[in-house]
């Protein structure tokens, strides 16, 4: 089975919150693209983050307040952000510690099954918290 076979059949299995190990962003964000434009079902809107540029959709800034790892997941929560999208979020193990970000993750998890949001966790570090 193949990489985007796998993610394709846990997108079509509703599973709001996957987590990518890689260190190659490069290889893998074209490949979820693909994914993100019908090779699931549905059409999904991509929109990138990192914690310098903040959500990017396209190669263009969609908000500078979104820089800051909580409140990105709190824009995403809130409904601000499209629905039937793909969420690629870079390098988040660092911020999965804290508190706030685990309850956040954990609403979105409910909220992504309703409205489509999918939340994909970048990461070269496999670590997830026992909470999550």
């Amino acid at each position: 089975m193949t990489f985007q076979d796998k993610v394709v059949g846990y997108v079509k299995a509703a599973y709001p919150i996957m987590l990518i190990q890689s260190a190659e962003y490069e290889r893998v964000v074209p490949e979820l693209k693909v994914i993100a434009d019908g090779g699931a079902g549905p059409k999904l809107q991509v929109m990138e983050w990192n914690v310098l540029d903040g959500f990017r959709s396209n190669g263009r800034p969609v908000n500078d307040e979104s820089k800051d790892p909580l409140a990105a997941l709190m824009m995403v929560r809130s409904g601000n952000m499209p629905e039937k999208a793909l969420y690629i979020f870079r390098d988040f193990h660092q911020y999965l510690p804290g508190a706030e970000v685990i309850e956040a993750l954990r609403q979105l998890a409910e909220i992504g099954k309703a409205t489509n949001r999918y939340i994909i966790l970048l990461s070269p570090i496999p670590e997830v918290p026992r909470k999550l």
